[in-house]
């Protein structure tokens, strides 16, 4: 009877064991992305992934960031690593997938990839072609079309206005929304702003761009407000340093706001191929330019125009042009914001534009990490440098600069970058090694 009993528990144990759902497992991966590390975590119960998770702090927030999480639900969705990449962020989608595919392994998971099919290849005239549909470009392929050109847009992402769907402050001086504040007195004009922003440059910048930028503002914002993207002036400036000043930075009323550009585009006739990156510009031998893309579909578009608008932005993800406009020493200690990797300018460099210095903008100096191994210094010492009149001196020694521009971030790092770089500064507490970043 005592057997008969022990066998049946036994029996009623293991069904119960039986009946307990497997624990889930969680796998993390990392893999270089953009602007960083890029980690996905798969939780897996019973062999099946049920969450997905993808982390990259250093992506940018509009491509990179857009990504991550309408990557980590097509992944949870098809239950494979093998899903499309997102288009405009190519170097964030590819550590993800990567990471995903390893992470997928390492949980045991089989998933066979699927064969890649390549689309049509396709040609393509117009009058002209616009490459980067971002803020600059789209304005500049309704105005092409509005003019009576034939326009057509290339652009990586699925959506018009770039990083000007992000940014924020256009500065305008002279413009509408202005005059309806300030009346017909300023304060300022066009000669004070010149003269401002080049001086506290350190007259690192380019001059003829910096009067086109002034001289333009007032125009640009015009241009904007009858295309029905709105504007506004804030209530006040956004530093304590410019209290008192005249307003020049005009912000967007909404949070998107190229939904009307949009509208003008289509009204237009703008031929927009979205999901489409620009490879390779060359002429064609008779005065017309080709310029040649890969589509969505890995197919080839070739797109034959009469002008071409390089609208791609700057240089601040290519490594290279980054390291050769703030040098080795400095590139290496700075934090550089990832950004547009310098397609456009390589495109017109192949074709013989004229290179010019690189030239790139200086927002915020920090101490050197490998000097200060403690963190809680660093903060101290942060907090001292940039908040307090502290004497700074160059590699010579010498002071190069009045401490109350420490007020703003701009002008005390083009004050750094001046010097090459690299500044120090000298209190009671810790001696810190600075840098233009």
């Amino acid at each position: 009877m005592k057997k008969a009993f022990s066998m049946l528990l036994c029996v009623i144990m293991l069904l119960t064991l039986c009946a307990v759902p497997a624990l889930a497992e969680t796998v993390s991966v990392t893999e270089a992305g953009f602007g960083g590390d890029v980690t996905v975590t798969l939780t897996v119960e019973d062999g099946k992934v049920t969450d997905v998770q993808i982390v990259g702090p250093g992506e940018t927030e509009a491509l990179g960031g857009a990504a991550m999480p309408v990557l980590a639900e097509e992944i949870l969705a098809a239950q494979s690593p093998y899903v499309d990449a997102y288009t405009g962020a190519t170097v964030t989608s590819t550590a993800v997938l990567a990471a995903a595919e390893k992470a997928f392994a390492e949980a045991g998971l089989s998933v066979e990839a699927p064969e890649v099919v390549k689309g049509e290849d396709e040609t393509a005239s117009c009058d002209v072609v616009v490459i980067g549909m971002g803020a600059s470009g789209s304005f500049a392929a309704v105005s092409a079309a509005e003019n009576g050109a034939a326009v057509i847009g290339i652009e990586m992402t699925n959506g018009l206005g770039g990083m000007g769907n992000a940014a924020q402050g256009m500065f305008a001086i002279d413009s509408v929304l202005q005059h309806e504040r300030y009346g017909d007195d300023l304060g300022s004009d066009e000669q004070y702003w010149f003269e401002h922003i080049f001086d506290r440059t350190q007259y690192l910048g380019n001059g003829q761009l910096i009067r086109t930028l002034v001289g333009e503002s007032a125009e640009t914002v015009q241009y904007v407000l009858d295309h029905d993207i709105a504007m506004y002036l804030s209530a006040q400036p956004q530093q304590i340093a410019h209290f008192g000043e005249t307003i020049v930075y005009h912000r967007w009323n909404n949070t998107n706001p190229f939904v009307h550009m949009a509208e003008y585009i289509e009204k237009n006739n703008v031929d927009v191929r979205f999901g489409t990156h620009a490879d390779k510009l060359e002429p064609a031998g008779d005065g017309t330019w080709n310029v040649i893309c890969t589509k969505a579909d890995n197919g080839t578009l070739t797109v034959n125009a009469k002008a071409v608008i390089m609208s791609t932005g700057s240089f601040a993800g290519n490594e290279a042009m980054m390291r050769e406009a703030l040098g080795d020493d400095v590139y290496e200690a700075a934090f550089v914001i990832g950004g547009c990797d310098g397609t456009g300018l390589e495109m017109l460099y192949d074709n013989g534009a004229a290179k010019g210095e690189l030239l790139t903008m200086n927002h915020g100096v920090g101490p050197r990490a490998a000097s200060t191994p403690d963190g809680g210094a660093i903060k101290v010492a942060t907090q001292l440098t940039m908040n307090t009149p502290i004497l700074w001196v160059n590699r010579q020694g010498k002071r190069f600069m009045n401490e109350d521009l420490l007020k703003d971030t701009v002008e005390f790092s083009s004050a750094v970058l001046a010097q090459g770089g690299y500044a120090y500064t000298i209190d009671s507490l810790l001696g810190s090694e600075r840098y233009a970043g």
